[in-house]
């Protein structure tokens, strides 16, 4: 069963690499990716994570306080739960608590990464959705058992080694869609518009799924009158009137 990883930012990416080799001595069936190791030199990075996204049948997303609203993230959440049964993505929180999730990421299941009972209801959950390859509850305790020192000794390590910043600042509506828009840009600039028009839908999927009516409302009236919003559709829409007319002068 492959489970796709998700991370942003050193810390999550550290603890995102040490939990997929951690899982596979705990389940041989699961078979976790991380795009850090994953994804082959030479390869159009985003055409294999959305390849990935696709394929996956459990999803983790390893959140810390820096990343957890970063549009990235919540790009491959709403991939995540799209194609996969809501109850197989989770979150792992790594310095954060359960109360300190918002929608659209509040929505999943939440496990501590430091709490041992926490990530012991995680395996069981991983273990569960084997089906008919899973293993029975007492192995898989006592192989839980076996490599949870490993894993608690080895997160402690990381969490001092890597220190979250001392003050994560809230950003404004303005800072979010500015980055969700640069993140499309380069995207569009890489892939074909089947990939930005996936994009665009999955975003969209997020915030229909797990937000109220209101704030559908507020944010689709923010984006309406947002400059940067609109620059990008326009030139967006340019870009395709000049294909257009290049592929008519190809066709001369």
């Amino acid at each position: 069963m492959k489970i796709f990883i998700s991370w942003s930012g050193e810390r999550s990416q550290k603890i995102a690499e040490l939990f997929k080799d951690w899982i596979q001595c705990v389940i041989q069936a699961a078979k976790p990716w991380i795009s850090s190791h994953d994804v082959d030199r030479g390869a159009l990075w985003y055409t294999e994570i959305s390849k990935t996204l696709a394929d996956s049948q459990f999803g983790i997303l390893c959140l810390t306080p820096e990343n957890k609203t970063e549009p990235w993230i919540l790009f491959e959440a709403g991939a995540l739960a799209k194609g996969i049964e809501e109850n197989r993505v989770c979150t792992l929180l790594i310095d954060l608590k359960n109360t300190d999730i918002g929608n659209p990421l509040a929505q999943f299941n939440h496990t501590i990464a430091c709490d041992k009972e926490s990530m012991w209801k995680l395996v069981q959950t991983i273990n569960n959705a084997l089906l008919e390859n899973k293993l029975q509850e007492k192995v898989l305790k006592s192989v839980f058992e076996t490599y949870w020192e490993q894993f608690s000794e080895k997160y402690k390590e990381i969490s001092q080694q890597y220190k979250p910043e001392e003050h994560v600042k809230k950003r404004s509506n303005e800072e979010l869609l500015t980055e969700i828009l640069t993140t499309v840009r380069a995207i569009d600039k890489r892939s074909q518009v089947g990939y930005l028009d996936n994009y665009i839908s999955t975003y969209d999927d997020i915030i229909n799924r797990y937000w109220s009516p209101s704030e559908v409302i507020k944010f689709r009236n923010y984006m309406t009158h947002n400059k940067t919003f609109k620059d990008f559709f326009n030139s967006n829409n340019e870009g395709i009137k000049s294909n257009e007319v290049d592929n008519q002068e190809d066709k001369k």
